[in-house]
């Protein structure tokens, strides 16, 4: 199962937005982590950018944490140290995170 990621167009072009953009997907498609959703493919239709990402069942880890709700400092320590081990791959290849 894949999970798409519209980017519109018009809206990128207001914001300023398609450098960061291109940027993104040349990050996403050098991405190897069981923590970050794989970039499968990406592709401009009808001028709108289109990125075909693994799907992830369970959600994303906000979702994840608010359904939770407060954990116990061993699930905690697993979930940092999980974010952890992902941050260190974007590092790895030279890049920084801002979005935590």
């Amino acid at each position: 199962e894949y999970a798409a990621k519209v980017l519109r167009s018009q809206l990128m072009k207001e914001l300023g937005y398609e450098p960061a953009v291109r940027r993104e997907i040349a990050v996403l498609r050098q991405l190897k982590h069981p923590g970050i959703a794989r970039l499968v493919s990406s592709f401009k239709w009808r001028e709108d950018v289109y990125l075909l990402l693994e799907y992830a069942a369970r959600g994303d880890l906000h979702t994840q944490l608010r359904r939770m709700g407060s954990l116990a400092e061993p699930n905690a320590r697993f979930i940092f140290a999980e974010v952890c081990s992902a941050l260190r791959s974007v590092h790895e290849l030279g890049y920084a995170y801002g979005d935590l």
